[in-house]
């Protein structure tokens, strides 16, 4: 072979393994944008608030909520109470005759349990509570 010929191979050579290699780079740099599944499974609400009895599930709840003391112990329940409000609204637009008023305020109960769930978050921090587990599963839920 002749000195040119060895050269436009070595050249080949070179920028086919260049450019695979930069295929590469761009393959690993370039942000993947695919959907993230959130999976969070709700809590069985008990008693719909359509139910006459429902009442005494709430003030069995609010005595519960009463003697917690610890304020991550009371933002856990808030959250707990809060994912049973929103199943509960779920359920109660889902029925085979939905009751979209009823579904909305129960909804708007759900909301205050959130809220109440991450001020007592806010609360176990000043308090010098390990609070991280907390923060991760409250900001997953409000995306």
């Amino acid at each position: 072979m002749n000195y040119q010929t060895t050269l436009w191979i070595l050249v080949l050579v070179i920028s086919f393994f260049a450019s695979a290699s930069m295929q590469q780079v761009r393959a690993d740099i370039s942000p993947t944008l695919s959907p993230k599944q959130l999976e969070y499974k709700l809590p069985y609400p008990g008693l719909l608030p359509d139910n006459p009895l429902c009442f005494l599930k709430n003030v069995r709840d609010n005595l519960s909520g009463f003697f917690i003391s610890k304020p991550m112990d009371k933002a856990n329940f808030a959250l707990l109470q809060s994912d049973k409000f929103v199943s509960a609204s779920y359920l109660l637009v889902t029925q085979e005759q939905p009751k979209v008023d009823l579904a909305q305020s129960t909804f708007s109960q759900s909301q205050d349990y959130f809220k109440e769930a991450v001020a007592q978050t806010i609360a176990a921090k000043k308090q010098g509570t390990d609070i991280l587990e907390m923060t991760n599963k409250l900001e997953e839920l409000k995306r």
